[in-house]
């Protein structure tokens, strides 16, 4: 277990790390918050990167969480990759507050409010492209399990457009794909796609 006055908490199981907290208010390589209150209780091999406040990884191996609010409950490498620093225009921007229950390689990337309840290798990915002052933003994205399911706001980005997918849903299946829209859903089968 870790006592460095930051909250923060590892189980003594095997090669869990949280990286060393940055005092808050403090910043290094664009991080606006440090890593405090936030917990691996079990597993090995899970990591919760700086910028990961209030975060916890409840078991399994070789997940990791950079982002603040955000929980992987166990699984097999899960991700969530949360940047939390400033684009191109200079606009603060904070995404957190998601969710991976179980299944091996999921990830969720740069979205808020997002969840992926289990499966195998889904992706809710967003925000990871900026063109000039133009980025890809999703937020409340939900996948409940399958395989190889995406839900993706970077496909339709180009110089003046914002390509935001608030609210998708992809409930299983194989292989469906959502790239753009608020409120879209499939509901299963198999290559479904949504642009």
């Amino acid at each position: 277990s870790m006592n460095d006055g930051s909250g923060a908490f590892t189980s003594t199981t095997l090669n869990n790390t949280i990286i060393p907290t940055i005092p808050f208010g403090n910043s290094i390589s664009g991080a606006i918050y440090s890593s405090i209150n936030t917990s691996i209780l079990g597993g090995s091999n899970n990591t919760i990167q700086h910028d990961s406040r209030d975060s916890i990884i409840g078991g399994g191996q070789g997940n990791n969480i950079q982002g603040a609010w955000s929980s992987i409950v166990g699984g097999y490498e899960n991700n969530i990759y949360n940047t939390t620093g400033y684009k191109s225009v200079g606009i603060p921007t904070i995404y957190g507050s998601n969710f991976i229950g179980d299944g091996m390689y999921n990830v969720i990337s740069a979205s808020s409010h997002s969840l992926i309840v289990g499966g195998y290798a889904n992706e809710i990915i967003a925000a990871d492209k900026t063109i000039g002052p133009v980025q890809a933003m999703g937020w409340s994205n939900v996948i409940g399990g399958g395989q190889g399911n995406i839900i993706n706001a970077n496909d339709g980005l180009t110089g003046t457009t914002l390509e935001t997918i608030v609210g998708a849903t992809i409930v299983g299946g194989m292989y469906n794909n959502i790239n753009s829209g608020v409120f879209a859903g499939v509901t299963g089968g198999y290559k479904n796609n949504i642009n």
